[in-house]
């Protein structure tokens, strides 16, 4: 791997993640395509961005990885703006899909 994840994330190198092929364990974008409406927003949330937050996790403690919503598999940039605030609001928001963490000591049992 040549650039960390935070490397491309501060440095916002567009460029880098629009070229084709940069997908890898560090790297992953994720768009709905503009020639069709987004359908199924959970379904795009729990199978698609959780799961990479989750294989970024567990395989990558030590650098992380980076998510990119909004570009395509081949770099075309989407964007996640084109189907109004709430749809970007509602992809934006993460709090659903964290299972099982509720802060605090003792949260989940109700202490």
């Amino acid at each position: 791997m040549s650039q960390k994840p935070l490397e491309v994330y501060t440095a916002g190198d567009w460029k880098f993640l629009n070229q084709p092929k940069i997908e890898s364990q560090w790297f992953e974008r994720k768009a709905h395509p503009p020639e069709r409406q987004p359908g199924g927003l959970d379904n795009f949330k729990h199978g698609k961005i959780s799961r990479t937050i989750c294989g970024f996790a567990n395989s990558n403690p030590d650098v992380g990885g980076l998510l990119v919503i909004g570009i395509g598999d081949r770099g075309e940039a989407h964007g996640i703006d084109r189907f109004g605030s709430e749809y970007a609001n509602n992809l934006l928001s993460y709090a659903d899909l964290l299972d099982g963490h509720r802060g605090g000591r003792g949260a989940d049992r109700g202490a």
